[in-house]
């Protein structure tokens, strides 16, 4: 089983605990698709490989070097990140001094 494999499975089982919808593979890769046209919303980059998505009101990680959904997530997880983001969310304000410490030290200000 290769990563991508493993993603898919985790993905799948990470759908049914946080959303109680059991996908399946061609709901993923629809997912993939919406992400690829364009359709789907950017949140935020989470990392160089990994961005959080949205889709009507489904939350979801996805990995652009292996083009598959990585776990989904709940908005609560969006809200509150246990760690910092690569970048702030699209729908907070831009704040110099949270942007200033995200880019020199991958944290945010207050820790």
């Amino acid at each position: 089983m290769n990563k991508k494999d493993a993603q898919k499975i985790h993905a799948l089982k990470r759908l049914k605990e946080r959303y109680g919808i059991s996908g399946d593979v061609s709901l993923l890769n629809d997912l993939v698709q919406a992400v690829q046209s364009g359709a789907a919303k950017i949140i935020c980059a989470q990392t160089n490989r990994v961005s959080i998505f949205q889709v009507d009101e489904l939350y979801f990680a996805y990995d652009k070097k292996r083009k598959s959904i990585a776990t989904f997530l709940t908005q609560p997880m969006i809200d509150n990140p246990k760690r910092p983001t690569k970048h702030e969310t699209c729908e907070k304000p831009f704040n110099p001094e949270t942007e200033f410490w995200m880019k020199y030290f991958g944290c945010d200000s207050q820790n």
